[in-house]
């Protein structure tokens, strides 16, 4: 009777003992629970990446763009090049001085200059040449009278007829100047319908070009033609050169008529420096040489008749002057 109470006491313990502590089961359940939410935060972690990820229409667009922007850059490069090089020279050149102090020597970027003009075999240089001069915000004389230069040195049928173009049209003096010295030294070469349009060119500007600078080059720019029809204009203003650069513009239709004539100084004595009636010996020899190289002189053109047109101006002036006198000591009526 005494060992029940322990035999029920063992009783409780065993079944306690495969039942569990509460304590122990909470402990089980806790853990359980965790590892489920391991595993959906995971499965969401995964599905966030998947919603979260690069955009494949955005990826294509990228693409799209790229490729673009790559085509743009081959097609253009040319142009950009020469853009750049342009840029160059412009800089190079520097800014302008104040109005009223003289400008130094223009600095020329000599590489850019070669750099387009080895690009030049596809025509696209004399095109982007004759937009920088057609640009009306180009106003930098040095850097217009370039673009001339460039062509030049490019010296194609293409580089010529633009130069020619611009001598004939170009508003701006220096670059009309600068296109005759090219015409000069590429026109007498070129073929035979080029070279006529280039002759053409320095023609009309020794009769035509106000400048004298510019007409000078001109008139010196025509001796290399060798073309005798421009003899007697090139005489025509040895004689009637005036104004501040007389002296540069008969120098150079000097230096023309010698190479057209082969006569030199020893056959053909000229002094540009001469003026009024004091030259008139020498323009008789110079008109002489004309009639047995080339034949009879414009009618009415000859020195004498000149010298006899010029006398009776004057005449006519004197008379002027003095019936103008005659007025001023006449008495003023009431």
């Amino acid at each position: 009777m005494a060992e029940e109470p322990s035999t029920r006491e063992g009783s409780e313990s065993s079944g306690a003992a495969l039942e569990g502590s509460p304590e122990q089961s909470s402990s089980g359940d806790a853990a359980g629970g965790s590892e489920e939410q391991a595993a959906a935060a995971a499965e969401n972690a995964s599905e966030g990446e998947a919603g979260g990820g690069i955009d494949p229409m955005l990826v294509g667009l990228c693409v799209v763009l790229w490729i673009v922007a790559v085509g743009v850059v081959v097609t253009r490069w040319g142009s950009l090049k020469v853009d750049w090089y342009l840029g160059n020279i412009k800089t190079t050149l520097g800014p302008l001085p104040p109005p009223g102090m003289a400008a130094p020597p223009p600095r020329l970027d000599v590489d850019s200059i070669q750099a387009l003009v080895d690009m030049a075999g596809d025509g696209e240089i004399i095109a982007a040449l004759r937009e920088e001069l057609d640009n009306p915000l180009q106003t930098d004389q040095r850097y217009r009278a370039v673009m001339i230069e460039i062509a030049k040195r490019i010296a194609s049928e293409d580089a010529l007829a633009f130069i020619c173009e611009r001598g004939a049209t170009d508003y701006d003096y220096r670059v009309r100047a600068n296109a005759y010295l090219a015409i000069g030294q590429l026109g007498p070469t070129a073929p035979s319908e080029l070279r006529q349009q280039a002759f053409a060119v320095l023609r009309r500007a020794l009769a035509e070009e106000p400048e004298q600078i510019a007409r000078s080059v001109a008139a010196n720019g025509l001796g290399e033609f060798g073309d005798l029809s421009v003899a007697w204009p090139l005489i025509r203003v040895l004689r009637d050169a005036e104004g501040q650069f007389r002296l540069l513009l008969r120098r150079s239709c000097l230096r023309s008529l010698r190479k057209l004539s082969g006569k030199d100084e020893a056959a053909l004595p000229f002094d540009p420096a001469l003026e009024g009636d004091e030259d008139f010996e020498q323009l008789l020899a110079w008109e002489r040489w004309y009639r047995e190289a080339v034949g009879p002189v414009p009618p009415g053109e000859s020195m004498r008749a000149w010298r006899a047109s010029r006398a009776a101006d004057e005449a006519d002036e004197a008379s002027a002057d003095e019936e103008a006198e005659a007025d001023d000591r006449a008495p003023v009526g009431k």
